[in-house]
């Protein structure tokens, strides 16, 4: 990594040219939840070098897409973007002639064959009617719904209603990782000694896994972050970073307080100057 380029030029970098390039045509991808996760986990292990977290470091996704999108990029998960932009794709199909080859494919079916016996094969109308539903764009369970085409229709009105239904993805998925963070740690709790007898209180677990996130000094952090903004945020975590972070928050704390220093007595002014003289 070169430590002379700013690490949002490095962020915006990888978000617009590698990402996009990675995803090329993902708008037509019938694509299973297997191999999302395996897109999720490269993009975030590459995350991980840029904002140089180490290995050692506890950095949930939730965490590093927060603090990305504290710096102005509009980033999320692979999931998300590929959604939305099949999503995308199917309002311009939709606006197409009727006798145009991509409309006539995405809205034909054929009547004759039987289903092979077991799971059918994921296809790319399963995972248009999965996006509107995630997106909270549809109830209905077919694909050519009068709603959706009369949506569809207004270019604007659609694009605006796909990235509204991405950000509550986005929201839901945030919940739905910390919950499962949070139950996780609940019952590593329980296989404690301490609590084999006593049941956690539910300001333990919470504490515990706050200090677990944001390291031992969370309190004093989000005291700070009410006190003075966001840019008082200094995270304390892993044991790589625990010693240089704390020098960092003792001189951020000596740049915006001006320590109280007492008087210095008249006698001790005179002992300093024959101390001085000798």
């Amino acid at each position: 990594m070169n430590s002379n380029i700013h690490l949002v030029t490095k962020l915006r970098i990888f978000d617009t040219v590698v990402i996009s390039n990675g995803l090329y045509g993902c708008a037509t991808w019938n694509i299973t939840d297997a191999q999302i996760q395996k897109l999720e986990s490269w993009k975030f292990r590459h995350l991980k070098k840029i904002l140089k977290y180490k290995w050692s470091d506890y950095c949930s996704y939730v965490d590093i897409l927060d603090r990305i999108r504290s710096y102005d990029i509009n980033i999320g998960t692979m999931e998300m973007t590929i959604r939305k932009r099949r999503l995308l794709y199917l309002g311009h199909v939709i606006r197409m002639e009727d006798v145009r080859l991509p409309k006539m494919m995405l809205f034909g079916s054929i009547d004759l064959g039987k289903k092979v016996a077991g799971g059918q094969e994921t296809s790319y109308r399963k995972c248009i009617k999965s996006d509107l539903k995630v997106c909270h764009m549809s109830d209905d369970t077919l694909i050519d719904s009068a709603a959706i085409e009369l949506l569809a229709l207004d270019k604007k009105e659609w694009v605006k209603r796909v990235n509204l239904g991405v950000e509550v993805l986005y929201k839901d998925w945030a919940c739905k990782r910390m919950d499962e963070s949070y139950y996780r740690h609940f019952e590593s709790l329980l296989l404690q000694e301490k609590y084999l007898v006593e049941f956690p209180t539910q300001e333990e677990v919470y504490d515990s896994w706050m200090v677990l996130k944001n390291g031992p000094f969370w309190r004093i952090e989000s005291n700070d972050i009410q006190r003075f903004g966001a840019s008082w945020e200094i995270t304390v975590r892993g044991r790589g970073r625990k010693h240089s972070a704390l020098r960092l928050f003792e001189k951020s704390r000596k740049k915006n307080f001006s320590p109280f220093m007492p008087e210095i007595s008249r006698v001790t002014r005179i002992l300093a100057e024959i101390r001085k003289n000798e």
